[in-house]
């Protein structure tokens, strides 16, 4: 299961709220230096440059951990100053469930075991 790595604005902004052009995500797993391999693709088959390099606006790409183990984020200057660190950072996961996998107890009301069935009713 991929988990795509999240930022509520996933751009590095200076002091004065100015983008950071070539800033530098690193990427570890969680209270410790042990960098962790990111993908740029849900299926984890392309890793990510490491460091991740945000562009001239101070954007960074998306990208994507294995999801068993919490990252750490450092974002750094292109000249390495750390801006910050999240630890743990956010996550989201990219697994997805069909309603009708989703169970729940019936009652007098829906007699349905699962979302869709009981959606449809």
């Amino acid at each position: 299961m991929a988990v795509i790595v999240v930022r509520p604005t996933w751009q590095a902004l200076d002091s004065s709220g100015d983008p950071i052009a070539g800033a530098k995500a690193y990427f570890y797993d969680t209270d410790t230096s042990d960098l962790q391999t990111m993908y740029t693709d849900t299926a984890l088959t392309i890793a990510a440059s490491s460091p991740l390099v945000a562009d001239s606006g101070g954007v960074f790409a998306p990208v994507y951990g294995v999801g068993t183990t919490a990252v750490k984020i450092k974002v750094t200057t292109s000249a390495d100053v750390t801006v910050y660190t999240d630890d743990p950072a956010p996550t989201i996961s990219t697994t997805t469930s069909a309603a009708s996998a989703i169970s729940f107890s019936p009652t007098a009301r829906i007699a349905q075991t699962d979302v869709q069935n009981a959606i449809e009713d």
